[in-house]
């Protein structure tokens, strides 16, 4: 995954219109993975946890959800959230569905248990005249709220016609939550995105952009300054489409600007994913339907094509990998690319491979462009085969007839 292929890639993939077609190649290749991997939701359809769930269609895997702790008699450790790891990207998210009113309080337990600082919100409460989203956060209208064991507090609230960035003291009022001296207050930082329509996307990608850029300052402060590293929680109404696209564009980004940051600890192996759909299918393992519709496939390739764009100078990720210009499908059996070092661009090997694949790139261009003709196209259009198929039937059957009486004739 480089610049040059991201950006011909979706160039290519808009000339061809193809990306309700690739979105549903993605369908079946994650229905796949799914039967592959055995992944199963048995613990969101018990009777006590079902309710929890604002939509039944949207489930976290049993392989892979995030559980709660300090849990009380009565209660169960279950919540809407997926964690997703992504160690090429050196990122850490939790995903999860907008709070419903009665799972706010687990909601504010899980940030404090899993010692979150940044929250992502990229939905409105209230979307088309329905609840997207219980209003479990503060802002300027009501700066304080209690949910059961913790409570929040606005500290602070900023921002653009586009999003808001609140501080929020989280003070959790149980000392069964606290572990020796640690204090019982923390500042999360809500990040709360609001012009995203639900299925939609934004109509522009700088305001997106833009807004990313603060979180990941948001980040990087906290790993800097305050040494503290936690997974950021983001999420919309369902927790996986506008969470999805997020995520997508957050992961290339970093890796175009920064590479791999691979842990010494792995060996400095680090599997990249070989195109955007590759990254799809992965993230799809660890939650059920990221990524909703084929136009939040193409604005997270968009988003990241614009900034590619807009910033020539910065290259973090191209250094290793050399990736056809060709989007993943589903008849490619690879989704991740091989364990590998990172080399040099110097290494001669590099090279001899550049110019291999510029060679494969330059031939697939040919037979592309070959299928553009009218009458590669009418010969392989499926009703044109039928027609002339048909029709060959035909001709011999009267053919055979006519041979036939004309042998009966001359006797």
């Amino acid at each position: 995954m480089n610049r040059a292929s991201l950006i011909s890639a979706f160039a290519e993939l808009d000339r061809r219109n193809q990306w309700v077609s690739l979105y549903n190649r993605l369908g079946i290749e994650t229905s796949k993975q799914e039967r592959t991997l055995g992944l199963t939701a048995d613990e969101s359809f018990k009777e006590i946890n079902f309710a929890k769930n604002r939509y039944q269609n949207v489930l976290p895997y049993d392989q892979n959800r995030v559980l709660l702790n300090n849990v009380i008699e009565g209660q169960t450790n279950f919540l809407n959230a997926s964690p997703l790891a992504v160690p090429f990207a050196n990122r850490d998210f939790i995903l999860t569905q907008g709070p419903l009113e009665t799972t706010a309080e687990d909601f504010w337990q899980m940030v404090w248990e899993q010692n979150s600082r940044i929250v992502v919100m990229l939905n409105n409460v209230m979307e088309k005249g329905s609840v997207k989203c219980y209003h479990y956060f503060v802002d300027e209208n009501e700066k304080e709220k209690t949910f059961g064991s913790f409570s929040i507090k606005l500290e602070e609230e900023q921002g653009t016609d586009v999003y808001r960035i609140r501080k929020i003291k989280l003070t959790a009022l149980d000392k069964k939550f606290l572990t020796n001296e640690e204090e019982s207050s923390r500042i999360v930082t809500h990040f709360h995105y609001i012009t995203w329509p639900d299925f939609g996307v934004p109509n522009e990608t700088s305001s997106f952009l833009e807004f990313l850029e603060k979180t990941n300052q948001a980040q990087n402060l906290l790993k800097d300054d305050e040494k503290i590293v936690a997974p950021v929680i983001v999420h919309c109404s369902a927790g996986i489409g506008r969470s999805g696209a997020y995520v997508i564009v957050d992961c290339v980004l970093n890796y175009l600007q920064h590479g791999i940051q691979s842990d010494p600890a792995a060996g400095d192996m680090v599997d990249v994913p070989k195109s955007i759909d590759a990254l799809v299918i992965f993230i799809r393992r660890h939650r059920m339907g990221l990524i909703q519709t084929p136009e939040q496939l193409r604005f997270c390739w968009q988003a990241i094509v614009d900034w590619l764009k807009a910033h020539p100078e910065e290259n973090g990720g191209d250094g290793g990998e050399t990736s056809s210009s060709t989007p993943t499908t589903a008849d490619d059996p690879g989704i991740l690319s091989p364990n590998r070092k990172r080399r040099s661009e110097q290494d001669p090997s590099i090279e001899k491979r550049k110019q291999k694949i510029q060679e494969m790139r330059d031939k697939l261009r040919r037979v592309e462009e070959s299928k553009d003709r009218w009458w590669y196209r009418f010969l392989n259009d499926d009703s044109t085969k039928y027609w002339v198929g048909s029709s060959i039937a035909v001709l011999g059957a009267v053919f055979s007839y006519y041979v036939y009486n004309s042998i009966h004739a001359s006797k």
